[in-house]
């Protein structure tokens, strides 16, 4: 279960126990221009060379922020948040 939303430039995909999110890297961007802030419920995620953040709101269920990762994937960045429960998310964000 997960989605596809062409117009914020993303792909997520879910399990039983996490959400993994994918984003394009913005050109010319590095590991260290990426900024992640991970809450219980949301979930921010913007590029220094971006204007505006490139992923920003209210999460479709509840993370546990100590089991939330982001790594770099050739041209993407992956983000993996750990679900505070096995439940399934109707939607990444509500």
């Amino acid at each position: 279960n997960g989605g596809t939303n062409v117009e914020e430039g993303y792909t997520w995909t879910q399990s039983k126990e996490e959400v993994e999110i994918t984003v394009p890297l913005p050109y010319g961007a590095s590991k260290s221009s990426v900024k992640a802030v991970f809450h219980t419920g949301s979930l921010r995620l913007a590029f220094d060379e971006q204007e505006g953040p490139a992923l920003d709101g209210r999460l479709g269920g509840q993370c546990d922020v100590d089991g939330c990762t982001w790594s770099i994937d050739g041209g993407s960045v992956v983000v993996t948040l750990e679900k505070a429960g096995e439940v399934s998310w109707g939607s990444l964000f509500v």
